[in-house]
């Protein structure tokens, strides 16, 4: 997709790309996720308003990724930055949300942050081309300012509420790397 889409070639393709995967396995774990953290942001946001959440977040994600990867063979496939999206939204207006994005029900801040450094680190790390790492941090973005346009007030008390988390957590890993 980069190399076409940047061409002027197959347009349409920085839509459909967030509708077909690689594999069952992708599709599966994508499926869960969004059902994990879509269905309370669609009923807290409003069906409308959450088709646009996805649709924009999966479409910056989709052509950042490409200007980012230019010269990339590699297909973009997957709706993983449109519901990285949707985890910020719901990460930022209800941080306290159980969330079963992961499967396992956690907080909707601890499972946002824990995405976040995860993807940072791949990015950093560089350790799977074949994962569009950037597309998600994008997607996250989006959806974080998608959060902030449907309720500041709520966007920045779940982003101070999730900055006291991220300080703890980093706290209590000096804490234990000293003992």
């Amino acid at each position: 997709m980069p190399v076409r889409l940047l061409a002027g070639i197959f347009f349409d393709s920085a839509v459909t790309y967030m509708f077909l995967h690689g594999n069952w396995v992708h599709l599966f774990v994508n499926v869960i996720a969004l059902l994990g953290a879509g269905i309370p942001v669609e009923r807290d946001i409003g069906r409308v308003r959450f088709i646009i959440l996805f649709m924009l977040s999966g479409l910056f994600a989709g052509v950042v990724h490409s200007v980012l990867n230019p010269l990339s063979s590699v297909p973009l496939v997957g709706s993983s930055g449109a519901i990285f999206g949707v985890i910020a939204v719901l990460f930022l207006l209800m941080p306290f949300k159980l969330t079963y994005a992961l499967v396992i029900p956690l907080p909707s801040v601890v499972v946002g942050l824990m995405l976040v450094l995860v993807e940072s680190s791949a990015i950093w790390l560089a350790n799977d081309i074949a994962i569009a790492h950037d597309a998600h941090i994008v997607g996250f973005i989006v959806g974080s300012a998608y959060a902030f346009i449907l309720d500041k007030r709520r966007a920045l008390k779940g982003l101070v509420i999730a900055s006291v988390i991220l300080v703890l957590m980093y706290l209590i890993g000096l804490y234990y790397a000293v003992i």
